[in-house]
């Protein structure tokens, strides 16, 4: 799956700005993005000692943010 072809789950807090509002329209972070970063937040980092080295873990506790992430838009867009 390419890059574009991932669903972003639209924009987690937008600012719409306004011409008094003092506030520059932005489309904020995407959903997915958001939702991995809160799985980040709770895995522990001990989940990945049987990794070799710093790197592998990191490369491995992104990946799984993401997916966690991916599996929580597929499930928000269920019927």
């Amino acid at each position: 799956m390419s890059r574009n072809d991932v669903d972003h789950g639209g924009s987690a807090f937008p600012c719409e700005g306004g011409v008094d509002s003092g506030l520059y329209p932005d489309a904020g972070m995407s959903l997915r993005d958001y939702f991995a970063g809160q799985v980040i937040a709770v895995v522990p980092a001990r989940s990945w000692d049987h990794l070799p080295d710093d790197t592998a873990r990191i490369n491995a506790w992104a990946k799984c943010a993401y997916t966690v992430a991916d599996a929580m838009l597929a499930a928000r867009s269920a019927k």
